[in-house]
């Protein structure tokens, strides 16, 4: 008997990994945890771009809206698209004596207007002036009417004497407006009148007004006779509270006491605009429209582009995007049906 051998049996060998084999596993390891990761990254800021996206295409389509609104009624009056020239009688801000149609619409290209600067509540309840900001685009200045028949602002004229009117309502004028007065054939528009009450148990609203400036010579055809407030807009690229650019509308007749600024879509950083004037093979630039065809523009395409800086690590987002506005007044007359 081999006493050695059995009393020291032969230890069986040890199970395991070589060094080789650990680092390996390691290798293989880690290059699972770097593609989950990446993975993760990359379904991260995709998440963050189709957000920011989605922001751009929701204030783009806010923006279009309020513009398509105040574009359509372009040159509107409450007496019927017949009526004859209408003169501005008294200037006021942005707006010179002359005839509406001629003043209703006006572009610039790559600048802004001349005055249109107004003030706009920030955060913290101080005032921030709104002007354009500049290499932002085009603007456009337009004059429209303030509101509908039967949501104030608007009211049958019932009687004349010289130049004071009584109206069948006084609700939702404001004295410091432009005025429109007209009827079928003509029309007038002024500014600086007084508003009177004078209510009847039929007409509760009903009232007087008188301007120094309405032409006292004016004689209404009382059978359709309107009175309204117009609404004088400006809209542009303007540098925002928070060191960026919005798209700005500038509403009022352009003294600084009267105007309002609204902030229509934040991160609008360039504003383009082009006009359709009939016989034209394209849409023009506002330096291609000779003063004569403004009138005659029957439709406004507008490019606006948009960036979302919510992503600054890989840079931003960025849109340009378009939208084709007809002016409803301004539609050139139909053929009859055969």
């Amino acid at each position: 008997m081999n006493i050695r051998a059995t009393a020291f049996p032969r230890r069986r060998r040890c199970a395991g990994m070589t060094l080789i084999e650990l680092m390996i596993s390691m290798a293989l390891g880690l290059l699972v945890i770097i593609a989950a990761t990446s993975a993760l990254v990359a379904d991260r800021q995709t998440s963050r771009d189709t957000e920011a996206l989605a922001r751009i295409q929701e204030n783009a389509r806010i923006a279009f809206d309020f513009m398509r609104r105040s574009l359509r009624e372009v040159g509107g009056t409450p007496c019927g698209t017949e009526v004859g020239e209408i003169d501005i009688k008294s200037g006021s801000g942005w707006y010179a004596t002359g005839t509406y149609r001629d003043l209703v619409l006006e572009g610039t290209k790559d600048a802004g207007f001349a005055g249109t600067s107004a003030s706009i509540k920030k955060t913290d309840n101080s005032n921030f002036t709104v002007t354009y900001a500049s290499g932002s685009g085009d603007s456009l200045r337009i004059l429209t009417l303030a509101s509908d028949a039967g949501s104030g602002g608007m009211s049958q004229i019932i009687s004349q004497s010289g130049g004071t009117l009584v109206l069948q309502s006084i609700y939702g004028f404001n004295p410091d407006d432009l005025m429109l007065a007209c009827d079928l054939s003509d029309g007038t528009i002024f500014t600086q009148g007084t508003f009177t009450p004078s209510p009847t148990a039929s007409m509760p609203y009903r009232g007087t007004f008188s301007s120094p400036n309405f032409p006292d010579t004016f004689t209404f055809n009382l059978v359709n006779a309107w009175f309204a407030m117009l609404q004088p807009e400006v809209w542009f690229i303007g540098a925002n509270e928070r060191g960026g650019k919005s798209l700005y509308r500038i509403i009022g007749n352009g003294s600084n006491s009267n105007a309002r600024a609204d902030e229509i879509a934040a991160d609008a950083v360039k504003m383009q605009i082009s006009y359709l004037v009939p016989d034209k093979s394209a849409y023009l630039d506002a330096n291609s429209i000779s003063t004569d065809e403004w009138p005659d523009v029957v439709a406004v395409r507008i490019l606006l582009t948009l960036r979302n800086d919510s992503t600054l690590a890989t840079g931003y987002v960025e849109r340009t995007l378009a939208h084709t506005v007809a002016l409803r007044n301004r539609q050139p007359p139909q053929p009859p049906p055969p």
